[in-house]
């Protein structure tokens, strides 16, 4: 290792092991190289020009870089989340040492993890695993889900009374979590930047991390982190693979490749141009198959209620009464006098009330035979408070889907603020058939004072 092994700053080789590594640093430069490499030149004799090139750990050999305008390589390196982080310190680093910690507790021990990660609720965005230990990755991207699940799935294991070092890999695990959660924001804003400085502070006193200090300088002088990481090139792997296995004779396959490359695009840009021909037929002609355009009066301006463009239903069962519901749910203490919460809920909260004026109902009395329609299927678009774009999320409310229940977990925007919750029936009652509801289960409860581990562990 040489004398100064940072390639953005001149950080000693014996500082750079110290815990809590903070800066700032003295930074880098072409100029300051060509400073130094000028004055080795000068020097009356070779060893003095050896002692002042390894004294900042240079070589006397012309870069083409030096002559490039605007192209300083220790400006322009930069950190990426992909090889530093999800494949580096997580992948080769703290998930091997935790699978190393976990299978010598025992087989129990690995299999209760590996249920663990099979019960995790599925999540849009989120790959969903049965099994980690065995598992291995052609591009190792599906690391960084690995992490975000891998400290709910362990901490039953690993305990501060029965496994103190697995527990402080665990600590670990969680701080880099959180740095990397920070890090990875496609929008930056100074609160953001800050907060992530303080990650970063706590991971730093768990694990030397010296080149991860230099990250937030790279996110002020040149953006998120999205725009230099290498991350978006691994999802080529597959493609290329693909091509490579199935469309070649193995021989000569750069042009091969470019070919079915070429073949690809060319495909792509004919759909493309044929949806938007459909497109066009469905909004001067309508659609032809369906029944409502037979008539010319078709106000094609007409835009869909408000609430259509935010939240709609789907996968509509058949209608069924308030009786048979209770009926039906008997076993659920949950439905227990399903009418009377909804009857109150409509006519005596803010929200219940908010709902009536719009359908121009004073006052609702539902029946046990008034007639409800179940959905199985939630589809949400939203403002994202990550990037500020509107995002879908599709969710599900089923007890049988593809052959197991699914009811998805959602947060919820309430007049307190946002809280966690979890889907239990979508509908729509007759009486108000312009508005769904939904049956949600809240975690607002307080569970009393936080436990040790829940403070360690960063766990709500």
């Amino acid at each position: 290792m040489s004398k100064f092994p940072c390639l953005v700053c001149l950080i000693l080789r014996e500082e750079l092991f110290k815990p809590g590594q903070s800066g700032p640093f003295q930074p880098c430069s072409i100029e300051q190289v060509l400073q130094t490499i000028q004055c080795a030149r000068e020097a009356g004799s070779a060893e003095e020009k050896e002692a002042i090139l390894s004294g900042e750990s240079l070589r006397d050999v012309d870069n083409v870089f030096r002559i490039v305008e605007c192209a300083d390589p220790h400006v322009a390196v930069s950190f990426d989340c992909l090889h530093a982080n999800q494949e580096g310190m997580f992948g080769d680093h703290l998930f091997v040492e935790l699978k190393v910690v976990i299978n010598s507790i025992g087989r129990a021990a690995v299999v209760k993890v590996e249920q663990a990660f099979s019960a995790m609720p599925r999540w849009q965005g989120l790959y969903h695993f049965d099994n980690v230990f065995e598992m291995k990755f052609n591009d190792r991207s599906k690391e960084d889900d690995i992490s975000k699940i891998l400290v709910f799935a362990s901490h039953g294991v690993l305990t501060e009374q029965d496994n103190c070092a697995g527990y402080l890999l665990l600590r670990c695990i969680r701080a880099y979590v959180m740095f990397d959660l920070y890090i990875a924001l496609e929008v930056q804003t100074s609160n953001t930047i800050t907060s992530g400085q303080e990650a970063l502070t706590s991971l730093s006193v768990l694990l030397n991390n010296h080149t991860r200090t230099h990250v937030f300088d790279d996110i002020l002088a040149k953006g998120a982190t999205h725009v230099y990481n290498t991350k978006p090139n691994k999802k080529m792997h597959g493609p290329l693979k693909q091509s490579y296995q199935q469309q070649t004779n193995f021989k000569n396959v750069v042009e091969q490749i470019l070919h079915v490359d070429h073949d690809q695009l060319s495909s792509q840009y004919i759909r493309c141009k044929i949806e938007e021909h459909a497109d066009y037929v469905r909004l001067t002609c309508g659609d032809p198959n369906d029944p409502s355009n037979d008539s010319d009066d078709n106000d094609l301006n007409v835009a869909p209620p408000e609430e259509d463009l935010y939240i709609m239903v789907g996968s509509r069962q058949r209608p069924k009464s308030f009786e048979v519901i209770e009926m039906t749910h008997s076993n659920n203490p949950v439905f227990e006098r399903f009418r009377i919460k909804i009857n109150n809920f409509l006519n005596y909260t803010h929200v219940g009330r908010v709902l009536l004026d719009q359908q121009g109902v004073r006052n609702i009395q539902l029946n046990a035979n008034d007639q409800v329609i179940e959905y199985h299927y939630l589809k949400v678009n939203y403002e994202s408070m990550v990037d500020w774009c509107e995002h879908t999320d599709h969710l599900c409310c089923s007890p049988s889907f593809h052959g197991t229940p699914r009811y998805d977990y959602v947060i919820i925007k309430t007049e307190n603020g946002h809280i966690f919750g979890w889907l239990l029936f979508i509908f729509k009652c007759l009486a108000i058939k312009k508005t769904a509801l939904a049956l949600v289960h809240p975690y607002d409860a307080p569970n009393g004072a936080r436990s040790r581990k829940d403070k360690h562990l960063d766990f709500f």
